[in-house]
């Protein structure tokens, strides 16, 4: 009763942890979660290192139509992405995501993003994943808060 109990106590804390104690096993379990990149390569932005700080309150971004920063990551088995994206007055947060897997880029959103709310993207299948590039479309100034991986496990 006293193991449940502890259970139910730290679910809600347990659920958004990278792992997960087993109780009274002295183990730990890796558990799916949202990961952001690590680093940048080919960045024609301005502060997309804002982009994967873990706050919304900063951000890259760019104005310059076809201008592109891609982001990198450590090789993960992931199923889909999300970005909190947003725009300055008068621009639209239209943007190509791009996720670079089997030796090549596949296109996952080519389009004006819903704005300053989280919008998921699904790959469409659990792929080995090591980098996005986000590119702008509309020539507007187009930001981005955050930008994550789903990694699966």
């Amino acid at each position: 009763m006293r193991k449940f109990l502890i259970l139910l106590i730290l679910f809600p804390v347990m659920a958004q942890a990278q792992f997960i104690a087993i109780a009274g096993s002295g183990t730990s379990v890796e558990v799916s979660r949202w990961v952001s990149p690590t680093s940048k390569e080919n960045d024609a932005w301005t502060d997309a290192a804002y982009i994967y700080d873990g706050n919304l309150a900063t951000c890259g971004w760019e104005s310059t139509n076809g201008q592109s920063t891609t982001l990198l990551i450590d090789a993960i088995n992931c199923s889909k992405v999300r970005i909190y994206a947003g725009k300055a007055a008068g621009g639209t947060a239209d943007l190509k995501i791009e996720v670079y897997y089997s030796a090549a880029f596949h296109t996952l959103h080519d389009a004006v993003l819903a704005e300053d709310e989280w919008v998921e993207l699904a790959v469409g299948s659990t792929e080995s994943i090591t980098k996005v590039r986000i590119t702008t479309g509309d020539g507007i100034e187009s930001q981005v808060s955050e930008f994550e991986f789903w990694k699966v496990i």
